[in-house]
């Protein structure tokens, strides 16, 4: 029989490619690195080294900063429309249109409401054009429809030539007298969409490794709501975070990463996101158990029949013995071949029910603590050990010790503990790298204040560090997904985003929850976004309210956009090309929609 082999993930890294661009589901959402296959192994370096958002420099005690954003004026701008703090869903500018030398980038303005609202916007008035000035609304064809909607002089009423008004959905135009100024105004109307996320919140908020600064960066579920309602209201999309303990889906309160054994991160996400689905899906699990449980009883009779057809085989002296045996041999085989069409159902029932339901939820870990560990090998000295997973050890320790990945620990003493299986009680101790193996991500361990061991006890050697994404060959990777886009698997839907769990790991304030919704937005479908070379968000090292929350470089801004923005391909800045062009994303249509999302 063919051998089966059943996997409810099949998810590869997505963390930057060049030319040898891994396709899969696991994404790495904070540092620009640059990944190429060496030898089928995944080599990653650095490129745009971690800046605090506001001065551009890097603080120990301050990751990506304060968490702060810095606002940007329209008010000297020539979009003629202006955001109101009245207005609680999208305005949409391009950024670049606050820049001399790209002022046309103002010609279209987008501004989203919910269905049957007005929107609030200012509207502001060149004092020398106040006399010849008109909004018109117009059709998709710029045809007037509605005639002198504002008028000028109307504005100006004010000394500063800014009024604030209220316009239901449409299409305007600003005319001076009969000439088309083309600067166009789209109010689109949204009927409010909500998002089902569950929520699991690992470690207490006030843990004090929470604060970088004033702000804390931990999360619940509070925090963490409020901040996806306030980013994705641009679109009209709010979400209802539903809690769930740690303990619904097996997992420690502070969420515990055994690192025993050796796997890069797409093994060890698919571990979780098997158990998570699982335990959301008991119908599922059942299935899936009843297949693996008929499968292996199948193996148990194709090695039983494979004796009996030896048997037949070195039969050879007694006839009436070997006939039995014979008889015994196609028996056999015609139950195997029944029993192979129920292992096939079983298989089928499955895949079917997998298809249907196995993505149904969004599943958000918000993790404040974390705890890693190793089960210590029997030692008879109870000091010296070669452990795996060099790559963690050495991440955990340097953020412990602030000091660069690439500075490392080696000869530096970290503190942690041991727990004895046997009891669970802890003894403190220190450990110190003496030596590793970066190949075969392997590294020697000495412990300091150990005592001696009991030798019938299993020892698991841990830390409370700050959280990570375990298994990345880089220092600072704070957040992942994994997502369901497969193209030649299940479950599928053309392809597109249609689940996910995301991994967040707690940085400093407003930060860490943008980071945290950049990757909910990921599961929804969004792209990461192409940086231009000359985006004034990037190039003076600023995060301001107009960074985009999907950038690639910096997703800590909170802003979403209705006008099309190329997309790249994840973690990079090369953009996605389709049939020879870039392809670009609508993002309020995509959290909407999957299926206006780009199909990477």
């Amino acid at each position: 029989m063919k051998k089966i082999v059943f996997l409810l993930f099949v998810v590869c890294l997505l963390i930057a490619c060049d030319e040898d661009k891994i396709q899969g589901n696991v994404y790495g959402g904070v540092n620009s690195v640059e990944c190429h296959l060496q030898d089928k192994a995944l080599d990653c370096i650095e490129k745009n080294p971690l800046v605090g958002p506001i001065d551009g420099n890097f603080q120990d005690d301050a990751i990506f900063g304060s968490g702060e954003i810095e606002e940007i004026s329209w008010e000297n701008t020539t979009s003629w429309f202006l955001p109101s703090k009245n207005h609680q869903y999208g305005f949409d500018i391009d950024p670049l249109s606050f820049l001399p030398d790209y002022a046309e980038k103002g010609q279209n303005v987008y501004i989203s409401v919910k269905t049957g609202e007005k929107a609030s916007l200012r509207v502001y008035v060149d004092q020398t054009a106040k006399e010849v000035y008109r909004l018109h609304k117009i059709d998709d064809s710029n045809n007037i429809i509605e005639k002198d909607v504002l008028l000028g002089l109307d504005v100006c009423e004010t000394s500063n030539c800014v009024k604030e008004i209220k316009l239901s959905k449409g299409k305007y135009a600003v005319y001076y007298g009969t000439i088309d100024k083309k600067r166009y105004l789209h109010i689109i109307e949204y009927d409010e969409n909500i998002k089902q996320i569950y929520f699991v919140q690992f470690g207490s908020e006030e843990y004090p490794d929470c604060y970088h600064g004033i702000e804390s960066g931990c999360y619940t579920l509070e925090r963490v709501q409020e901040r996806f309602n306030e980013i994705y209201k641009q679109a009209v999309v709010s979400a209802q975070l539903n809690e769930k303990e740690p303990s619904f889906f097996g997992f420690d309160n502070d969420l515990y990463v055994d690192l025993s054994q050796n796997k890069n991160t797409n093994e060890r996400m698919t571990d979780y996101a098997n158990q998570i689905i699982m335990a959301l899906n008991p119908e599922l699990k059942r299935r899936l158990e009843k297949y693996e449980e008929s499968r292996k009883e199948l193996s148990k009779m194709i090695d039983k029949l494979n004796k009996k057809k030896q048997s037949i085989e070195n039969c050879d002296s007694h006839y009436i013995n070997c006939n039995i045996i014979e008889k015994e041999y196609y028996t056999l085989k015609n139950d195997v071949a029944q029993f192979s069409k129920i292992v096939e159902d079983n298989h089928y029932s499955v895949i079917m029910y997998s298809k249907i339901h196995m993505w149904s939820h969004h599943v958000v870990l918000g993790i404040n603590k974390m705890t890693i560990g190793w089960k210590l090998p029997n030692s008879t000295n109870g000091q010296n050990y070669i452990l795996e997973n060099y790559q963690d050890y050495n991440k955990a320790c340097s953020i412990y010790h602030q000091r660069t990945y690439d500075e490392g620990c080696l000869n530096i003493r970290f503190p942690m503990y041991l727990r004895n299986e046997c009891d669970a009680s802890k003894q403190e101790i220190e450990a110190e790298m003496y030596n590793f193996d970066k190949e075969n991500n392997t590294f020697n361990l000495k412990l300091y204040n150990a005592n001696n061991l009991n030798l019938n006890c299993e020892y698991t050697l841990r830390a409370d560090v700050h959280p990570f994404v375990p298994g990345l060959p880089y220092a600072l990777q704070y957040s992942t997904i994994i997502t369901n886009n497969f193209q030649n698997g299940f479950p599928h839907q053309g392809g597109r985003v249609i689940g996910g769990i995301v991994w967040g790991s707690h940085t400093s304030g407003n930060n860490s929850l943008n980071i945290i919704n950049h990757e909910i937005g990921h599961i929804y479908g969004l792209s990461d976004l192409y940086v231009l070379n000359n985006d004034p968000i990037y190039s003076t090292g600023l995060a301001t309210d107009e960074t985009n929350l999907m950038n690639y470089i910096f997703p800590i801004g909170p802003k979403i956009r209705y006008r099309p923005l190329e997309a790249v391909y994840t973690s990079t800045n090369k953009r996605i090309e389709i049939n020879g062009e870039y392809a670009t994303e609508n993002q309020w249509e995509c959290i909407r929609s999957n299926q206006k999302c780009i199909i990477q």
